[in-house]
């Protein structure tokens, strides 16, 4: 069986987005995959257009990854047109589908388009958010699964949690996705309970799930404050906080990486002067030897030591405060795609 994984909040098994039902992905549908990969690694990317599309329209567990990889298909053909429309269809399908928000945010800002952009980018960024807020619940769910009712009903609780936090957000889609799944996981539940041995825990106590829930609910209560307070209201405008010294932080890396390989080159003159003055001293004996000891210029050397030190301890807490920001906004960079050319998602 091939299980796959939404981008969500993580640690739910996937659905299929038509019928919510959990789907295997079967021999045919694998062999299809593979021909399709194999056309695409090859250089025939029409071919592997069609393929991928077939597979997207034949539904299952991976449809919305087979739009995607139709949409990079079509892109490197040169069709873009179709290419967008594909990647649109992906999240579409799965609207909690983070790296098709990611590709359509760069793509659309390329073509200044910033509207839609600024639209993808900001559903990329929550299911970012809510996942990592959501991983430490699911980790207690998971330890429930040999109690089947008791998985299914925590994993709704989740999924209940982060509607509620995408209906604040202002993103009715991902919110409808996440209810969609808490529906499926209720009912899921209610089966598992209804087959459960009469000797089987069946429940956890009403106490137990109340405190779930509060942390559950909390945990993105906490969340919606921190998006509140730091966010920018648009994703591509610096706010007044910390974002903004973050944002002062990668503009001023630069300038300070230059005065510090200034210094630096500076400081290795001094190291060759140095260097010669001592081959001086060796070859003039001890006079020259009274000379290096001369306290004046140990000193100096101390001195451009400590400062050089400074330097760099100042030039790690901007590089930190630097990286805080880029792991914020720098999220939507697609490292694997080679030029103009888009890569699949295996």
């Amino acid at each position: 069986m091939v299980i796959g994984f939404i981008a969500g909040c993580a640690g739910s098994p996937s659905r299929s987005g038509n019928t919510g039902t959990m789907q295997i992905e079967t021999n045919s549908d694998i062999t299809v995959k593979a021909s399709a990969e194999e056309a695409f690694r090859r250089g025939r990317f029409d071919e592997a257009a069609q393929s991928f599309q077939a597979k997207a329209r034949a539904g299952g567990i991976d449809e919305h990854k087979a739009w995607f990889n139709a949409g990079a298909s079509y892109w490197n053909a040169g069709q873009q047109t179709q290419a967008l429309e594909a990647y649109e269809q992906a999240v579409a399908v799965n609207p909690l589908y983070r790296k098709g928000h990611i590709r359509l945010t760069n793509k659309y800002a390329a073509r200044g388009r910033s509207e839609l952009s600024t639209k993808h980018k900001g559903h990329a960024k929550a299911i970012q958010q809510v996942t990592k807020s959501m991983l430490p619940h699911w980790d207690k769910a998971n330890q429930l699964r040999g109690r089947a009712a008791d998985y299914d009903y925590a994993a709704a609780t989740i999924h209940e949690a982060c509607a509620k936090y995408y209906d604040e957000q202002g993103m009715p889609d991902l919110a409808a996705a996440e209810r969609k799944l808490a529906d499926q996981s209720r009912a899921d539940g209610q089966v598992a309970k209804a087959n459960a041995g009469a000797g089987e825990r069946q429940a956890r106590s009403e106490a137990e799930e109340r405190a779930f829930r509060t942390e559950v609910f909390g945990s993105l209560k906490d969340l919606t404050a921190t998006v509140t307070n730091v966010n920018p209201t648009s994703p591509f405008a610096p706010n007044s906080g910390g974002g903004s010294e973050a944002k002062a932080a990668v503009a001023g890396l630069g300038a300070l990486e230059q005065s510090f390989g200034a210094y630096a080159d500076t400081m290795q003159m001094f190291e060759g002067k140095l260097q010669a003055q001592r081959e001086e001293i060796r070859q003039q004996g001890q006079q020259a030897q009274a000379a290096l000891a001369d306290p004046k210029q140990a000193q100096l050397q101390r001195n451009a030591q400590q400062r050089t030190l400074e330097l760099q301890k100042k030039l790690e807490a901007m590089e930190q405060q630097a990286m805080a920001y880029l792991a914020a906004e720098g999220i939507l960079d697609e490292t694997e795609t080679t030029g103009d050319q888009d890569t699949l998602d295996l």
